[in-house]
């Protein structure tokens, strides 16, 4: 437990994402286009991560070490420093 980190920027990025999901279901009222959209979205990120992940270890297929190693870091190891620094901090 003593590497357990809080971070105030990630903690209100998760507020307006909260606030910002509630807002779009609040607002959805039946077959609208939040509704037909919703699905989409999702679809397009989990293969644009499937890619990102699949990108990386088809450029490293020549070396077992950096398979196992994009394997094992999933979407945390594909992600941009910056951005990783941001959601995992």
């Amino acid at each position: 437990m003593g590497r357990v980190h809080f971070s105030p920027k990630a903690f209100a990025g998760f507020v307006v994402f909260l606030v910002a999901f509630g807002l779009l279901v609040s607002m959805d009222q039946g077959p609208g286009p939040i509704s037909l959209a919703s699905p989409i979205l999702m679809s397009v990120f989990l293969l644009g991560g499937t890619f990102a992940i699949y990108r990386r270890m088809w450029g490293a297929r020549n070396s077992p070490d950096d398979i196992r190693r994009a394997e094992a870091q999933g979407l945390y190891g594909v992600l941009p420093k910056k951005l990783r620094i941001w959601l995992f901090p």
